[in-house]
This record gives structure tokens, sequence and C-alpha cells, in this order.
């Protein structure tokens, strides 16, 4: 499933058309053409931030033990590399630090609880990118 999920996230990046937009509106419809492939994922949390090239940003969310949980994150047109971690307390329970500009992490929670994101811009070109996570259920 998390080719599939890479796949379609690629294909719905693409699928926004090339129009000057602000960054969270350019994130918004990119996770709107995201849902739209997945439709059983279900919004357990959202983030957005302005990120300055290496610098992160947190939130958390609630799990129930043994559910399967989606992390995306997305960033703005000024951004060729985000990264995400996901830690339930201070361990690391995935994380994806490709080169890219779409990083999923997959987890099934082992325990109900807080979990925190970490969203990391890499790389953006501007003095401040917009970067956008959203946690999914499903």
């Amino acid at each position: 499933m998390l080719k599939s999920l890479a796949v379609a996230t690629a294909i719905a990046f693409f699928a926004v058309p090339a129009v000057a937009q602000d960054g969270d509106a350019l994130i918004a419809e990119l996770f709107t053409a995201f849902e739209a492939e997945f439709p059983n994922l279900s919004t357990v949390q959202r983030h957005n931030a302005g990120l300055a090239e290496g610098a992160s940003s947190r939130f958390t969310f609630n799990a129930r033990a043994g559910v399967e949980y989606t992390v995306v994150g997305l960033c703005d047109q000024n951004c060729t590399d985000v990264d995400l971690e996901v830690f339930s307390g201070s361990t690391s329970v995935g994380s994806d630090f490709l080169e890219d500009d779409v990083p999923i992490v997959m987890f099934t929670a082992e325990r109900a609880g807080s979990y925190t994101v970490e969203i990391t811009m890499a790389a953006c070109s501007a003095a401040n990118c917009r970067a956008g996570a959203k946690a999914y259920a499903g």
C-alpha cells in the first residue's frame, strides 16, 4: 500500500495547475487531491508551518492501539525536500528522510496515546517555505 500511496500523492501533486498561489492554499489543494484518491482515510490531525531551510515543527495527535496511521507531508513550490518522523514518547515509530517533497510514514499504533510528528524543511529556495502534514487513520 505504501507504494500506491506514494504514486497517488505524486500524481496528485502534478495534477494541480501551475498557477501562483499562497503556500497554504497550494498545500490544501494537494491534500484535497490526495484525499480524493484515498477516501477510506480519515483526518486525525493537520498542521501547517512556515519553515526556513533546516528548521522543524512538531504537532501531536492521539492514536488508538492497533489502528494503522498514515502521516503525509507536503510543501510549497519553493521546497524540494521535506522530511517526517513520528514518535511515541522518545521512540521513533517511523520516518521518511528521502530526498523528496512528499514524505509518507505509515505505522500501526502499538499503544493508545499521544504521538508526535516532526516535519523538517530539508531544502527550501526561499527564506521561508510553507509545509504541511496530516495524520490519517485507516
